[in-house]
C-alpha cells in the first residue's frame, strides 16, 4: 500500500511538473528570457516537491531512513523514466536526455531530481528527528 501511496504522490508532483512547464514556457522565459526562466521554473519545481512531500511523506506511514529512501528512488526512476520516454517518443536521442543536466544554460533539472530523490528521506528525518 505505501508504494502505491508513493505513486500517487509521485503523479501529484508529475501534475505540478507539468503545470509549472507550461508557466516556464508561457510565462516565465517570455517575461524574463530564458536563463532566468529556466531558474525560476527549477526553483518553483524544487519548492513544489517540498511542499508536497512535507504535506504527503509523513502519511505514508515510513517506518525506517530505508523505506523513505526507497520512495524517494521511485520517484526518482519514474521521473527519469517518464523523461527518457518523452524524449525518444519526440525523436530525440539519449544525449538530449544528457543535456537536461547541464546547469550552465540556468537548468536546474539536476538539482530537481536529486530533490526528488532525497526530500522523502530528508522529510522522514525531519518528522522523526533521527
Amino acid at each position: 500500500m505505501k508504494i502505491i501511496k508513493g505513486l500517487l504522490i509521485w503523479i501529484l508532483i508529475f501534475i505540478f511538473a507539468f503545470l509549472n512547464g507550461g508557466l516556464r514556457e508561457y510565462l516565465l522565459i517570455p517575461y524574463l528570457g530564458e536563463k532566468i526562466g529556466l531558474v525560476m521554473s527549477g526553483i518553483i519545481l524544487i519548492l513544489v516537491i517540498m511542499i508536497i512531500s512535507l504535506i504527503f511523506v509523513p502519511r505514508l506511514g515510513l517506518k525506517s531512513s530505508g523505506e523513505a529512501f526507497y520512495v524517494g528512488f521511485m520517484w526518482f526512476l519514474l521521473t527519469n523514466l517518464f523523461d527518457l520516454f518523452s524524449i525518444y517518443s519526440s525523436g530525440g536521442d539519449f544525449m538530449d536526455f544528457i543535456s537536461m543536466f547541464n546547469i550552465s544554460g540556468g537548468n536546474l533539472w539536476t538539482f530537481v531530481v536529486i530533490v526528488t530523490l532525497l526530500s522523502p528521506l530528508l522529510i522522514y528525518k525531519i518528522k522523526n528527528k533521527q
